[in-house]
């Protein structure tokens, strides 16, 4: 089951993780409820980290491959935020099926 199949960016979603608790780019956690339209425009990690637990580490792999990721992918928590190295190349094909 890939990523499109669980959620829709308009779909909310709480940003509490228990184990690994990602911080954003400004040093704070945040456990905020939000959708994920709104997390993913303002980069918040534990949204995106709680989602991809939510699915699955290997479907989130999964789907970036469908969008177009050919790079080989860590499958690692990490991952949902974007962990792993892609070539420029194939993150543009991933931009152009969103």
């Amino acid at each position: 089951m890939s990523v499109d199949q669980w959620f829709t960016i308009n779909d909310t979603v709480r940003g509490a993780v228990k184990q690994w608790a990602p911080h954003n780019a400004n040093g704070t956690y945040s456990g905020a409820t939000m959708s994920l339209k709104l997390a993913f425009a303002q980069s918040t990690n534990s949204i995106a980290a709680r989602l991809g637990k939510e699915v699955g580490i290997h479907d989130v792999a999964i789907t970036a491959h469908k969008m177009g990721i050919h790079s080989q992918l860590d499958e690692v928590p990490a991952l949902s935020l974007g962990a792993s190295d892609v070539t420029l190349f194939d993150l543009v094909n991933a931009y152009c099926t969103v």
